[in-house]
Protein backbone atom coordinates (compact mmCIF):
# COMPACT_ATOMS: atom_id res chain seq x y z
CA UNK A 1 0.00 0.00 0.00
CA UNK A 2 1.51 3.31 -0.99
CA UNK A 3 0.95 6.70 -2.56
CA UNK A 4 1.70 6.94 -6.27
CA UNK A 5 2.39 10.16 -8.19
CA UNK A 6 0.41 10.14 -11.44
CA UNK A 7 1.32 13.68 -12.60
CA UNK A 8 4.17 15.85 -11.38
CA UNK A 9 5.49 19.30 -12.39
CA UNK A 10 8.08 19.47 -15.13
CA UNK A 11 11.71 20.11 -14.23
CA UNK A 12 11.22 23.82 -15.04
CA UNK A 13 7.94 25.70 -14.71
CA UNK A 14 6.75 29.26 -14.16
CA UNK A 15 5.68 29.94 -10.57
CA UNK A 16 2.86 32.31 -11.50
CA UNK A 17 0.97 29.54 -13.29
CA UNK A 18 -0.46 26.34 -11.88
CA UNK A 19 2.06 23.64 -10.87
CA UNK A 20 -0.10 20.53 -10.61
CA UNK A 21 0.62 17.26 -8.84
CA UNK A 22 -1.89 14.36 -9.06
CA UNK A 23 -1.77 11.68 -6.35
CA UNK A 24 -3.37 8.28 -5.92
CA UNK A 25 -3.37 5.78 -3.05
CA UNK A 26 -4.55 2.27 -2.26
CA UNK A 27 -5.90 3.66 1.01
CA UNK A 28 -8.12 6.36 -0.47
CA UNK A 29 -11.33 4.49 0.41
CA UNK A 30 -10.47 4.47 4.11
CA UNK A 31 -12.64 6.71 6.37
CA UNK A 32 -11.48 10.36 6.70
CA UNK A 33 -8.77 9.84 4.12
CA UNK A 34 -6.64 12.75 2.90
CA UNK A 35 -3.19 13.24 1.38
CA UNK A 36 -0.56 15.22 3.31
CA UNK A 37 1.93 17.18 1.20
CA UNK A 38 4.90 18.72 3.03
CA UNK A 39 6.56 21.23 0.70
CA UNK A 40 10.24 22.19 0.91
CA UNK A 41 11.51 25.23 -1.04
CA UNK A 42 15.24 25.82 -1.49
CA UNK A 43 15.82 22.97 0.95
CA UNK A 44 13.78 24.51 3.77
CA UNK A 45 10.36 23.55 5.09
CA UNK A 46 7.69 25.78 3.55
CA UNK A 47 4.17 24.51 4.23
CA UNK A 48 1.98 21.49 4.97
CA UNK A 49 -1.10 20.88 2.83
CA UNK A 50 -3.94 18.45 3.46
CA UNK A 51 -5.62 17.37 0.24
CA UNK A 52 -8.90 15.39 0.18
CA UNK A 53 -9.76 13.00 -2.62
CA UNK A 54 -11.69 14.69 -5.45
CA UNK A 55 -14.85 13.17 -7.00
CA UNK A 56 -12.70 11.31 -9.53
CA UNK A 57 -10.78 9.63 -6.73
CA UNK A 58 -7.48 11.54 -6.89
CA UNK A 59 -5.62 14.13 -4.86
CA UNK A 60 -4.98 17.31 -6.88
CA UNK A 61 -2.55 19.85 -5.44
CA UNK A 62 -1.35 23.11 -7.00
CA UNK A 63 1.96 24.19 -5.47
CA UNK A 64 2.59 27.48 -7.26
CA UNK A 65 1.07 29.82 -4.66
CA UNK A 66 3.41 28.48 -2.01
CA UNK A 67 6.53 28.55 -4.17
CA UNK A 68 5.99 32.02 -5.65
CA UNK A 69 6.36 33.55 -2.19
CA UNK A 70 10.05 32.58 -2.37
CA UNK A 71 10.55 34.41 -5.68
CA UNK A 72 11.59 38.06 -5.45
CA UNK A 73 12.86 39.09 -8.85
CA UNK A 74 13.62 42.75 -8.09
CA UNK A 75 16.63 42.01 -5.90
CA UNK A 76 18.50 40.42 -8.82
CA UNK A 77 18.48 43.55 -11.00
CA UNK A 78 21.62 45.65 -11.23
CA UNK A 79 21.70 48.16 -14.12
CA UNK A 80 25.50 47.91 -14.36
CA UNK A 81 25.72 44.10 -14.67
CA UNK A 82 27.53 42.76 -17.72
CA UNK A 83 28.39 39.24 -18.86
CA UNK A 84 26.80 36.21 -17.14
CA UNK A 85 25.13 36.65 -13.76
CA UNK A 86 23.27 34.44 -11.29
CA UNK A 87 19.67 35.25 -10.39
CA UNK A 88 19.07 33.43 -7.10
CA UNK A 89 15.92 35.41 -6.24
CA UNK A 90 14.37 34.71 -9.62
CA UNK A 91 14.17 30.94 -9.16
CA UNK A 92 13.65 28.29 -6.49
CA UNK A 93 14.06 24.55 -6.13
CA UNK A 94 11.33 22.55 -4.43
CA UNK A 95 10.53 19.01 -3.30
CA UNK A 96 7.77 17.25 -1.38
CA UNK A 97 7.42 14.68 1.37
CA UNK A 98 4.18 12.75 0.90
CA UNK A 99 2.06 11.15 3.60
CA UNK A 100 -1.53 10.00 3.96
CA UNK A 101 -3.94 10.26 6.85
CA UNK A 102 -7.06 8.23 7.56
CA UNK A 103 -9.00 6.39 10.23
CA UNK A 104 -7.43 2.97 9.91
CA UNK A 105 -9.54 -0.11 10.62
CA UNK A 106 -7.41 -3.24 10.54
CA UNK A 107 -9.19 -6.49 9.97
CA UNK A 108 -7.68 -9.39 11.97
CA UNK A 109 -8.42 -13.03 11.28
CA UNK A 110 -7.84 -14.58 14.70
CA UNK A 111 -5.84 -14.27 17.91
CA UNK A 112 -2.90 -16.19 19.37
CA UNK A 113 -0.65 -16.14 22.41
CA UNK A 114 2.50 -13.96 22.22
CA UNK A 115 4.87 -13.57 25.19
CA UNK A 116 2.03 -14.31 27.60
CA UNK A 117 -0.34 -11.78 26.04
CA UNK A 118 -2.96 -11.96 23.35
CA UNK A 119 -1.99 -10.95 19.80
CA UNK A 120 -3.97 -10.69 16.56
CA UNK A 121 -2.96 -11.44 12.99
CA UNK A 122 -3.87 -11.08 9.33
CA UNK A 123 -2.06 -13.14 6.73
CA UNK A 124 -2.13 -10.55 3.93
CA UNK A 125 -3.14 -7.09 5.19
CA UNK A 126 -0.40 -4.86 6.62
CA UNK A 127 -1.19 -2.66 9.61
CA UNK A 128 0.04 0.83 10.53
CA UNK A 129 0.12 0.57 14.34
CA UNK A 130 3.15 1.46 16.44
CA UNK A 131 4.30 0.19 19.81
CA UNK A 132 2.63 2.29 22.50
CA UNK A 133 -0.50 3.12 20.44
CA UNK A 134 -3.78 2.92 22.33
CA UNK A 135 -6.19 0.84 20.28
CA UNK A 136 -9.76 -0.42 20.40
CA UNK A 137 -10.41 -4.09 19.66
CA UNK A 138 -13.84 -5.03 18.35
CA UNK A 139 -14.40 -8.77 17.87
CA UNK A 140 -17.16 -9.90 15.53
CA UNK A 141 -20.47 -10.84 17.11
CA UNK A 142 -20.50 -14.21 18.78
CA UNK A 143 -17.00 -13.83 20.22
CA UNK A 144 -16.12 -16.02 23.18
CA UNK A 145 -13.45 -14.27 25.26
CA UNK A 146 -14.70 -10.96 26.72
CA UNK A 147 -11.24 -10.02 28.02
CA UNK A 148 -9.94 -9.55 24.46
CA UNK A 149 -12.52 -6.85 23.77
CA UNK A 150 -12.10 -3.07 24.18
CA UNK A 151 -9.14 -0.75 24.78
CA UNK A 152 -5.57 -2.10 24.78
CA UNK A 153 -2.00 -0.91 24.26
CA UNK A 154 0.18 -2.16 21.42
CA UNK A 155 3.29 -3.96 22.70
CA UNK A 156 4.66 -5.42 19.47
CA UNK A 157 4.13 -5.04 15.71
CA UNK A 158 5.67 -7.24 13.06
CA UNK A 159 5.63 -9.72 10.23
CA UNK A 160 6.52 -13.37 10.48
CA UNK A 161 7.44 -15.63 7.61
CA UNK A 162 6.38 -18.69 9.60
CA UNK A 163 5.78 -19.72 13.19
CA UNK A 164 4.13 -17.59 15.89
CA UNK A 165 0.58 -18.20 14.69
CA UNK A 166 1.44 -21.07 12.31
CA UNK A 167 1.58 -19.19 9.02
CA UNK A 168 3.15 -16.14 7.40
CA UNK A 169 1.51 -12.75 7.97
CA UNK A 170 1.23 -9.50 9.93
CA UNK A 171 0.49 -9.33 13.64
CA UNK A 172 -0.14 -6.93 16.55
CA UNK A 173 0.72 -7.84 20.13
CA UNK A 174 -1.20 -6.22 23.00
CA UNK A 175 -0.97 -5.84 26.79
CA UNK A 176 -4.09 -7.92 27.31
CA UNK A 177 -3.35 -11.20 29.06
CA UNK A 178 -4.03 -14.38 27.15
CA UNK A 179 -7.18 -15.97 28.59
CA UNK A 180 -7.90 -19.12 26.65
CA UNK A 181 -7.79 -20.60 23.19
CA UNK A 182 -10.88 -19.81 21.16
CA UNK A 183 -12.30 -20.95 17.87
CA UNK A 184 -11.63 -18.72 14.85
CA UNK A 185 -12.40 -15.25 16.20
CA UNK A 186 -12.02 -12.38 13.71
CA UNK A 187 -12.71 -8.66 14.19
CA UNK A 188 -11.36 -5.16 13.64
CA UNK A 189 -8.79 -2.97 15.37
CA UNK A 190 -8.40 0.84 15.23
CA UNK A 191 -6.82 3.68 17.16
CA UNK A 192 -8.90 4.63 20.18
CA UNK A 193 -10.74 7.98 20.45
CA UNK A 194 -11.18 8.05 16.66
CA UNK A 195 -7.55 9.11 16.18
CA UNK A 196 -6.25 9.19 12.60
CA UNK A 197 -3.30 7.19 11.33
CA UNK A 198 -0.54 8.99 9.40
CA UNK A 199 1.46 6.86 6.98
CA UNK A 200 4.65 7.98 5.25
CA UNK A 201 5.61 6.93 1.74
CA UNK A 202 8.78 6.76 -0.32
CA UNK A 203 7.09 8.34 -3.35
CA UNK A 204 8.81 11.57 -4.43
CA UNK A 205 9.36 13.79 -7.45
CA UNK A 206 11.77 12.66 -10.14
CA UNK A 207 14.88 14.85 -10.12
CA UNK A 208 15.20 18.46 -9.01
CA UNK A 209 12.25 20.72 -9.71
CA UNK A 210 12.74 24.39 -10.54
CA UNK A 211 10.27 27.24 -10.44
CA UNK A 212 11.16 30.53 -12.13
CA UNK A 213 9.57 33.96 -11.89
CA UNK A 214 7.68 33.92 -15.16
CA UNK A 215 4.10 33.56 -16.33
CA UNK A 216 2.43 32.05 -19.39
CA UNK A 217 -0.83 32.97 -21.02
CA UNK A 218 -3.60 30.69 -19.79
CA UNK A 219 -3.96 29.04 -23.21
CA UNK A 220 -0.22 28.25 -23.36
CA UNK A 221 0.04 26.46 -20.01
CA UNK A 222 -1.10 22.99 -21.25
CA UNK A 223 1.49 23.11 -24.06
CA UNK A 224 4.48 24.13 -21.92
CA UNK A 225 7.46 21.84 -22.50
CA UNK A 226 10.55 22.76 -20.53
CA UNK A 227 12.80 20.82 -22.94
CA UNK A 228 12.16 23.59 -25.49
CA UNK A 229 14.28 25.77 -23.19
CA UNK A 230 17.05 23.24 -22.52
CA UNK A 231 20.31 24.30 -24.13
CA UNK A 232 22.08 21.64 -26.19
CA UNK A 233 23.49 21.16 -29.65
CA UNK A 234 20.63 18.94 -30.83
CA UNK A 235 17.64 21.18 -30.06
CA UNK A 236 19.21 24.66 -29.61
CA UNK A 237 17.03 25.76 -26.72
CA UNK A 238 15.05 28.97 -26.43
CA UNK A 239 15.94 31.87 -24.18
CA UNK A 240 13.39 32.62 -21.47
CA UNK A 241 11.96 35.66 -23.19
CA UNK A 242 9.11 36.70 -25.47
CA UNK A 243 11.03 39.47 -27.22
CA UNK A 244 10.63 39.34 -31.02
CA UNK A 245 13.40 37.10 -32.35
CA UNK A 246 14.10 39.41 -35.31
CA UNK A 247 13.66 43.07 -36.15
CA UNK A 248 13.38 44.33 -32.56
CA UNK A 249 15.05 47.73 -32.65
CA UNK A 250 17.27 49.05 -29.88
CA UNK A 251 20.14 51.55 -29.67
CA UNK A 252 23.86 51.17 -29.09
CA UNK A 253 23.23 52.39 -25.51
CA UNK A 254 20.45 49.91 -24.80
CA UNK A 255 20.84 47.60 -21.81
CA UNK A 256 19.35 44.13 -21.98
CA UNK A 257 19.63 40.87 -20.05
CA UNK A 258 18.45 37.56 -21.53
CA UNK A 259 17.52 34.78 -19.10
CA UNK A 260 18.16 31.11 -19.88
CA UNK A 261 18.07 27.61 -18.35
CA UNK A 262 21.02 25.23 -18.49
CA UNK A 263 21.05 21.70 -17.06
CA UNK A 264 24.23 20.22 -18.54
CA UNK A 265 27.82 21.24 -17.85
CA UNK A 266 29.69 23.22 -20.51
CA UNK A 267 26.69 23.59 -22.84
CA UNK A 268 26.54 27.39 -22.38
CA UNK A 269 30.26 28.11 -22.17
CA UNK A 270 30.20 31.27 -24.30
CA UNK A 271 27.87 33.97 -25.51
CA UNK A 272 28.72 34.61 -29.16
CA UNK A 273 28.04 38.04 -30.70
CA UNK A 274 28.03 38.53 -34.47
CA UNK A 275 28.20 41.96 -36.10
CA UNK A 276 29.60 43.37 -39.33
CA UNK A 277 32.86 43.79 -37.38
CA UNK A 278 33.28 40.06 -36.80
CA UNK A 279 32.41 37.33 -34.28
CA UNK A 280 33.08 37.84 -30.58
CA UNK A 281 32.57 35.82 -27.44
CA UNK A 282 31.96 36.39 -23.75
CA UNK A 283 32.96 33.66 -21.29
CA UNK A 284 30.46 32.07 -18.90
CA UNK A 285 32.11 31.21 -15.56
CA UNK A 286 28.92 29.56 -14.23
CA UNK A 287 28.99 26.67 -16.70
CA UNK A 288 28.62 23.64 -14.37
CA UNK A 289 24.91 23.49 -13.35
CA UNK A 290 24.97 19.70 -12.97
CA UNK A 291 27.31 20.09 -9.99
CA UNK A 292 26.28 23.56 -8.76
CA UNK A 293 22.51 24.07 -8.84
CA UNK A 294 22.87 27.81 -8.21
CA UNK A 295 24.08 28.02 -11.81
CA UNK A 296 21.00 26.41 -13.34
CA UNK A 297 19.19 29.63 -14.32
CA UNK A 298 21.29 32.60 -15.44
CA UNK A 299 21.02 35.97 -17.13
CA UNK A 300 23.49 37.29 -19.64
CA UNK A 301 23.90 40.87 -20.83
CA UNK A 302 22.88 40.90 -24.48
CA UNK A 303 22.33 44.64 -25.00
CA UNK A 304 24.94 46.67 -26.90
CA UNK A 305 25.82 48.57 -23.72
CA UNK A 306 26.30 45.31 -21.78
CA UNK A 307 28.40 43.75 -24.54
CA UNK A 308 30.59 46.83 -25.00
CA UNK A 309 31.32 46.92 -21.26
CA UNK A 310 31.99 43.16 -20.95
CA UNK A 311 35.27 41.30 -21.27
CA UNK A 312 35.14 40.29 -24.92
CA UNK A 313 37.48 38.03 -26.89
CA UNK A 314 37.72 38.01 -30.67
CA UNK A 315 36.80 34.83 -32.54
CA UNK A 316 37.13 36.56 -35.94
CA UNK A 317 37.36 40.13 -37.19
CA UNK A 318 38.51 42.92 -34.92
CA UNK A 319 37.26 45.17 -32.15
CA UNK A 320 35.21 47.22 -31.52
CA UNK A 321 32.17 44.94 -31.51
CA UNK A 322 29.92 47.69 -32.84
CA UNK A 323 31.21 49.94 -35.59
CA UNK A 324 29.80 53.22 -36.86
CA UNK A 325 28.00 51.39 -39.68
CA UNK A 326 26.67 48.44 -37.64
CA UNK A 327 22.92 48.15 -38.22
CA UNK A 328 22.19 44.81 -36.56
CA UNK A 329 23.76 42.07 -34.47
CA UNK A 330 23.01 38.52 -33.31
CA UNK A 331 23.66 36.61 -30.08
CA UNK A 332 23.60 32.89 -29.26
CA UNK A 333 25.12 30.42 -26.79
CA UNK A 334 27.91 28.00 -27.67
CA UNK A 335 29.32 24.93 -25.90
CA UNK A 336 32.87 24.59 -24.53
CA UNK A 337 34.16 23.27 -27.87
CA UNK A 338 33.59 26.81 -29.22
CA UNK A 339 31.73 25.41 -32.24
CA UNK A 340 28.49 23.69 -31.11
CA UNK A 341 25.62 26.19 -31.02
CA UNK A 342 23.31 25.26 -28.14
CA UNK A 343 20.72 28.06 -28.22
CA UNK A 344 18.49 29.86 -30.62
CA UNK A 345 19.80 33.02 -32.27
CA UNK A 346 18.39 36.42 -31.31
CA UNK A 347 18.86 39.20 -33.87
CA UNK A 348 18.39 42.89 -33.05
CA UNK A 349 18.29 46.00 -35.21
CA UNK A 350 20.32 49.05 -34.18
CA UNK A 351 19.15 52.65 -34.52
CA UNK A 352 20.30 55.97 -33.08
CA UNK A 353 16.62 57.01 -32.72
CA UNK A 354 17.16 60.47 -34.18
CA UNK A 355 14.68 62.90 -32.67
CA UNK A 356 14.56 66.41 -31.27
CA UNK A 357 13.00 64.97 -28.12
CA UNK A 358 14.63 63.30 -25.15
CA UNK A 359 15.20 59.57 -25.62
CA UNK A 360 13.62 57.69 -22.71
CA UNK A 361 14.91 54.13 -22.34
CA UNK A 362 12.71 51.86 -20.25
CA UNK A 363 13.94 48.40 -19.21
CA UNK A 364 11.27 45.95 -18.09
CA UNK A 365 10.98 42.32 -17.03
CA UNK A 366 9.03 40.45 -19.66
CA UNK A 367 6.68 37.57 -18.89
CA UNK A 368 9.40 34.90 -19.01
CA UNK A 369 11.90 36.86 -16.95
CA UNK A 370 14.32 38.61 -19.30
CA UNK A 371 15.03 42.34 -18.92
CA UNK A 372 14.18 44.03 -22.22
CA UNK A 373 14.73 47.68 -23.30
CA UNK A 374 12.35 49.91 -25.20
CA UNK A 375 13.14 53.46 -26.26
CA UNK A 376 10.52 56.22 -26.49
CA UNK A 377 11.89 59.03 -28.63
CA UNK A 378 8.89 61.24 -29.33
CA UNK A 379 7.32 64.06 -27.34
CA UNK A 380 7.22 63.54 -23.55
CA UNK A 381 5.64 65.53 -20.73
CA UNK A 382 6.34 65.72 -17.02
CA UNK A 383 3.86 66.58 -14.29
CA UNK A 384 4.42 67.04 -10.56
CA UNK A 385 1.57 66.63 -8.12
CA UNK A 386 2.28 67.84 -4.60
CA UNK A 387 0.96 66.29 -1.43
CA UNK A 388 0.90 69.04 1.22
CA UNK A 389 0.04 68.66 4.88
CA UNK A 390 -0.46 71.93 6.78
CA UNK A 391 -1.53 73.12 10.19
CA UNK A 392 -2.86 76.46 11.43
CA UNK A 393 -0.97 78.28 14.16
CA UNK A 394 -1.90 81.26 16.30
CA UNK A 395 -0.47 84.60 15.32
CA UNK A 396 -0.14 87.95 17.06
CA UNK A 397 1.83 89.09 20.16
CA UNK A 398 1.28 91.24 23.23
CA UNK A 399 3.83 94.04 23.56
CA UNK A 400 4.31 94.59 27.31
CA UNK A 401 6.32 97.80 26.85
CA UNK A 402 3.39 99.72 25.36
CA UNK A 403 0.53 97.40 26.30
CA UNK A 404 -0.52 96.69 22.70
CA UNK A 405 -1.58 93.62 20.75
CA UNK A 406 -0.59 93.25 17.11
CA UNK A 407 0.89 91.21 14.34
CA UNK A 408 2.83 91.68 11.13
CA UNK A 409 1.30 91.31 7.71
CA UNK A 410 3.85 88.62 6.92
CA UNK A 411 3.08 86.47 9.97
CA UNK A 412 2.09 82.96 8.89
CA UNK A 413 -1.18 81.50 10.13
CA UNK A 414 -1.01 78.34 8.00
CA UNK A 415 2.30 76.46 8.04
CA UNK A 416 3.42 73.50 5.91
CA UNK A 417 4.04 70.43 8.04
CA UNK A 418 5.23 68.14 5.23
CA UNK A 419 5.30 68.12 1.45
CA UNK A 420 6.15 65.45 -1.08
CA UNK A 421 5.88 65.35 -4.83
CA UNK A 422 4.80 62.60 -7.18
CA UNK A 423 6.43 62.93 -10.60
CA UNK A 424 4.48 61.44 -13.50
CA UNK A 425 5.34 61.29 -17.18
CA UNK A 426 3.54 60.85 -20.47
CA UNK A 427 5.74 59.48 -23.24
CA UNK A 428 5.17 58.50 -26.86
CA UNK A 429 6.75 55.86 -29.02
CA UNK A 430 7.79 56.12 -32.63
CA UNK A 431 5.95 54.03 -35.24
CA UNK A 432 6.02 50.33 -34.32
CA UNK A 433 5.56 47.06 -36.18
CA UNK A 434 2.67 44.70 -35.51
CA UNK A 435 5.07 42.22 -33.89
CA UNK A 436 6.36 44.86 -31.47
CA UNK A 437 2.78 45.96 -30.83
CA UNK A 438 1.92 42.45 -29.60
CA UNK A 439 5.03 42.39 -27.39
CA UNK A 440 4.24 45.89 -26.07
CA UNK A 441 1.64 44.32 -23.76
CA UNK A 442 4.50 42.91 -21.70
CA UNK A 443 5.79 46.41 -20.94
CA UNK A 444 2.34 47.66 -19.96
CA UNK A 445 1.78 44.72 -17.59
CA UNK A 446 5.30 44.34 -16.19
CA UNK A 447 5.64 44.70 -12.40
CA UNK A 448 9.32 45.61 -12.71
CA UNK A 449 10.22 48.58 -14.92
CA UNK A 450 13.19 50.96 -14.80
CA UNK A 451 14.03 54.23 -16.52
CA UNK A 452 17.68 54.34 -17.50
CA UNK A 453 18.54 57.94 -18.26
CA UNK A 454 21.10 58.97 -20.87
CA UNK A 455 23.63 59.73 -18.10
CA UNK A 456 23.26 56.16 -16.77
CA UNK A 457 21.07 56.99 -13.77
CA UNK A 458 18.53 54.22 -13.16
CA UNK A 459 15.15 54.98 -11.58
CA UNK A 460 12.45 52.50 -10.58
CA UNK A 461 9.09 53.44 -12.08
CA UNK A 462 5.50 52.19 -12.07
CA UNK A 463 3.47 52.04 -15.26
CA UNK A 464 0.13 53.75 -14.63
CA UNK A 465 -1.39 53.06 -18.04
CA UNK A 466 -3.98 50.35 -17.38
CA UNK A 467 -5.52 49.78 -20.79
CA UNK A 468 -3.84 48.45 -23.90
CA UNK A 469 -4.97 48.05 -27.51
CA UNK A 470 -3.16 45.42 -29.50
CA UNK A 471 -2.93 47.21 -32.83
CA UNK A 472 -2.81 45.33 -36.12
CA UNK A 473 -1.61 46.37 -39.54
CA UNK A 474 -4.84 45.22 -41.19
CA UNK A 475 -6.73 47.85 -39.17
CA UNK A 476 -4.15 50.66 -39.16
CA UNK A 477 -1.30 51.17 -41.57
CA UNK A 478 0.92 52.92 -39.04
CA UNK A 479 0.56 53.25 -35.28
CA UNK A 480 2.38 54.20 -32.11
CA UNK A 481 1.74 54.12 -28.36
CA UNK A 482 1.32 56.58 -25.52
CA UNK A 483 2.41 55.45 -22.07
CA UNK A 484 2.03 56.96 -18.62
CA UNK A 485 4.31 56.21 -15.68
CA UNK A 486 5.33 57.65 -12.35
CA UNK A 487 8.45 57.40 -10.26
CA UNK A 488 8.28 54.60 -7.73
CA UNK A 489 9.62 56.94 -5.02
CA UNK A 490 8.39 60.39 -4.10
CA UNK A 491 10.62 63.46 -3.90
CA UNK A 492 10.59 65.44 -0.66
CA UNK A 493 10.48 69.25 -0.58
CA UNK A 494 11.61 71.91 1.88
CA UNK A 495 9.09 72.83 4.55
Amino acid sequence: MAISILVQPQALQSVFNEMITVLDSDNKTEPNFQFIVELYVNGEYNSRLKIPVNPQGYGIVDLHRHIEESINQTYDFNPTDTGFIKVPNFNATYSVVLKEEFRFNWRFEDNFILDGGVAFYNQTEENYFNVGDEIFISQDSGYINDSYQGIATVTEVGYTASGLFGTAGYYVGTNKGFGASTPLNPGTMSLSNFDLTTVSTTASFTGTKWGFGGVLDWEDVPNWDYTDYTMDGATQGLFLTNVPRENYTISTQSRMWSTFYQDENNECYYLYVETDQGTFRIRNFFETPATDESERILRVGTGPWNITNSTVSVASGSLPVFGTNTTEYSVYLVAADASTVTSETLTFKLSDFCSKYEKIQLVFRDRLGSMIPYIFNMVSKKNISLDKKTYRKNYGDFNSSNNTWGYNSYDRGSKTLSMSGNESYTINSDWVTEEVSIFFRELISSPEVYWIKEDGTCLAINITTNTYEEKKRVNQQIFNYTLNFELANKNMYIR
